[in-house]
């Protein structure tokens, strides 16, 4: 991987592949590198944006870059971890109300 980018960063687009599959992107450093169209949201006229050669990539060579609908994933996610937090508690509260009840009914007998 020689770079990444999080839901919501802006990289600038150097150009496209001829399918225009593949969109060819500015990493701070500054490095260029490809990421698939489809897994990219390109705003503004795209049909300025050249048409550019792809080199052979080398082994291991990727690039994460932002998910069309990055958000809305980000808030399932964040809804799911609140969810099992709020459920993990309730277990415990309750797997301790059990034991005091136990301990207690152990005390009377």
């Amino acid at each position: 991987m020689i770079g990444s980018a999080g839901p919501g960063d802006r990289l600038p687009v150097l150009g496209f592949n001829e399918g225009r599959t593949w969109v060819n992107v500015e990493i701070p450093g500054p490095r260029s590198g490809w990421v698939s169209a489809s897994l990219v949201r390109i705003e503004g006229d795209t049909s300025a944006i050249p048409v550019v050669s792809v080199p052979r990539p080398a082994l291991g060579m990727s690039v994460d870059a932002q998910f069309a609908g990055a958000d809305e994933m980000d808030e399932a996610r964040y809804n799911a971890i609140y969810v099992g937090v709020v459920v993990s508690a309730a277990l415990i509260m309750i797997g301790t109300i059990i034991g005091v009840i136990r301990g207690i009914a152990r005390r009377r007998k």
